[in-house]
């Protein structure tokens, strides 16, 4: 009557006369209406406390950050030493770099980062990521990477992988404080159960293997691995994300994860991943790779679409401090009308989500269309993309993350253009 919703759970049985025969049906109703509420509180107070703890574990690291970035630029100001500025620069830098690495941590665990999953060779990516990490390792860690005999190809964002590895390979390292072993191998296998079907080939996955003889995990707390912000290091030694980010990349690869772990005899962590049949191109990198560019970069127009005009006009004059011609635009439905106009444009810098209904894939599906296709590089820094955009991504030529490496965004359009 007056518009409050109550809730009840009613319970019905046959009711038995004496020679057995059913006579009719009782019922009985209990007004469960406070248990529903107090159901609900819990499960808000649940919620509350969930994001509590994950503000409060990505504010703290992210203040540590700010508060490096802001005190470099502060000793900056008002350093006279050449020397000096140059470190002050750096230690500002990598303060971005972590933070850049912590979002992309806060997307994969979210499942929301964007993924260009391509054919990727993945016995390349492992002796890709051996070149890197080894300079990261201290002198007692042996480290070993075992390529697969198959010379398996996946399906996978390469980066996003690289990144997981470096994940999973860094909490190895630190359960291995006096030194030790860390192994990474790659095979065909079976797939194993919980393995998604639909993703097998003749019933098999690729499978990577993270193996150490650190610390381990005792079982009471193998369980709490993957939760977010779990960590066992000491206070502002780690944000607690590595393996969180590392399942949530995992997972929206339509793959499995697997840890395996025994208080004081190490840890095994499994990752399976689609197979496909496809072939991968290997991609052979000259000693020096524009050496000989012979594009007039005088000649060469750049258009670039972003809708934050700051971000905007930094790109640009990056860009032409490296002698490109550059044509601004802040929104998708601008650079549409571009592209149609004007016919000297040579490539496309277009952010991803802009305000409006023009998005970056409609950018990226202009410039595919056009009777010479132009290369395009989208750059994003968060992107809530449904399966059917996500196939499109992979017509971009390069998918770039923010905050932007501005460095070597110029080398990627050479190298683009050389092509």
């Amino acid at each position: 009557v007056d518009g409050y919703t109550r809730y009840s759970l009613s319970s019905k049985f046959p009711l038995m006369g004496s020679d057995g025969q059913v006579t009719g049906i009782c019922s009985i109703t209990n007004d469960i209406t406070d248990l529903k509420t107090s159901e609900a509180k819990f499960a808000q107070a649940q919620k509350m406390e969930t994001v509590g703890q994950l503000t409060g574990g990505v504010a703290h690291d992210f203040n540590n950050l700010l508060s490096v970035v802001s005190g470099s630029l502060q000793l900056l100001e008002n350093s006279e030493r050449a020397a000096e500025r140059a470190e002050l620069i750096r230690i500002a830098l990598r303060a971005i770099e972590h933070g850049t690495g912590l979002t992309k941590q806060m997307l994969a665990l979210s499942r929301r980062s964007p993924l260009i999953s391509r054919p990727t060779n993945l016995n390349c990516s492992l002796a890709e990521f051996k070149e890197f990490f080894i300079h990261v390792l201290p002198a007692n860690i042996e480290f070993f990477v075992l390529p697969a005999h198959q010379n398996p190809n996946i399906v996978v964002d390469d980066g996003m992988l690289q990144n997981a590895l470096l994940n999973a390979a860094l909490n190895s390292k630190n359960a291995m404080p006096n030194g030790g072993k860390l192994t990474i191998s790659a095979d065909t296998v079976p797939a194993p159960v919980g393995f998604p079907s639909a993703f097998t080939l003749e019933g098999k996955c690729a499978s990577l293997t993270i193996n150490d003889n650190g610390t381990g995990i005792s079982e009471e707390f193998l369980e709490s691995a993957f939760e977010p912000f779990y960590t066992t290091q000491e206070v502002g030694k780690g944000s607690g994300l590595g393996l969180s980010m590392v399942k949530g990349f995992i997972e929206q690869s339509n793959g499995l994860i697997q840890l395996e772990s025994n208080l004081d005899e190490g840890t095994t962590l499994k990752i399976f991943l689609p197979l496909t049949p496809e072939c991968v191109e290997e991609t052979k990198v000259p000693s020096k790779p524009l050496a000989n560019f012979q594009s007039d970069k005088e000649k060469d127009v750049i258009l670039v679409v972003e809708d934050n005009e700051q971000l905007l006009n930094l790109i640009a004059l990056k860009l032409e401090r490296d002698n490109f011609r550059v044509v601004k635009k802040s929104s998708g439905d601008e650079a549409l009308k571009i592209l149609g106009d004007q016919s000297d444009i040579r490539l496309v810098l277009s952010d991803l989500v802009m305000p409006g209904e023009c998005q970056g894939i409609d950018v990226l599906r202009k410039a595919k269309s056009l009777h010479h296709p132009l290369p395009v590089i989208l750059m994003s820094g968060y992107a809530d993309i449904n399966k059917s955009s996500e196939k499109e991504l992979e017509l971009a030529d390069k998918f770039i993350e923010k905050p932007l490496a501005l460095g070597k965004l110029s080398d990627d359009i050479e190298s683009l253009l050389s092509n």
